[in-house]
């Protein structure tokens, strides 16, 4: 499973680069966070779906994300050099 965990790394380390590049939404993430769970509890999956904000941040980042990556990643049929079952690569 090397994809699951590339693409886990490069989405986590996304998500602090941006966080980073805007301090203010990492500030509101952290206030709500900290008045949900507090600093010593863990979130639990009920918490995670109360905090709004971090859904909303989550959203922002991965649908994206996401969207792009299956936009690479859609086969498409190109004369030149077909593969088998009429699927082109992508590198041009």
């Amino acid at each position: 499973m090397i994809a699951g965990r590339d693409t886990t790394a490069s989405t986590l380390t996304f998500v602090i680069y941006l966080m980073t590049m805007y301090p203010a939404v990492h500030a509101r993430l952290r206030d709500e966070v900290l008045a949900k769970v507090g600093p010593t509890r863990r979130p639990d999956y009920h918490d995670i779906r109360e905090m709004k904000y971090l859904r909303a941040v989550i959203n922002g980042i991965c649908i994206p994300r996401c969207q792009d990556t299956m936009a690479i990643l859609t086969p498409y049929h190109r004369d030149a050099e077909t593969l088998p079952g009429r699927v082109s690569p992508l590198v041009e």
